[in-house]
């Protein structure tokens, strides 16, 4: 396995490897975590079966914005957005019923997904240029 260090200049390459259902450890606020297309399958399990992770166990999604958590999640309350306001990008972790664009593979077959905007610049950009919410699950075993 190979492993390459992306930065500023080379992040164009890092969201390819990511809209190509690749998967990369990225920085965040807390911890480095390992992100994927968070709409692929195909990306999911490459996430599950790298971590060794059980399918029973669902995986959170990173997003840019309240507005594009709009898009995966269904009855976000008012409070939500008070929440976003004050802490997003930050280490703030909400959960909220996914919607029906969100694979059941990463909510483990549940009817819920946790959405966090991660305060780090690479992961922001990461977010921005694929256009894609990311797998957001620790890079640990």
């Amino acid at each position: 396995m190979e492993t390459k260090i992306f930065t500023k200049e080379t992040i164009g390459e890092a969201a390819e490897i990511l809209k190509k259902d690749g998967v990369l450890a990225v920085p965040t606020d807390t911890i480095y975590g390992l992100a994927a297309n968070g709409l692929s399958e195909k990306a999911i399990d490459k996430v599950y079966e790298a971590k060794n992770r059980p399918e029973t166990k669902p995986i959170s999604l990173f997003v840019r914005s309240m507005r594009e958590a709009e898009s995966f999640c269904l009855n976000i309350p008012e409070s939500a957005y008070k929440l976003a306001r004050l802490f997003w990008p930050g280490p703030l972790t909400m959960i909220f019923k996914a919607g029906v664009k969100v694979p059941r593979l990463l909510t483990a077959g549940g009817d819920t997904v946790g959405v966090r905007c991660p305060d780090n610049e690479l992961t922001l950009e990461l977010l921005r240029l694929t256009k894609l919410p990311l797998t957001g699950t620790s890079a640990n075993l």
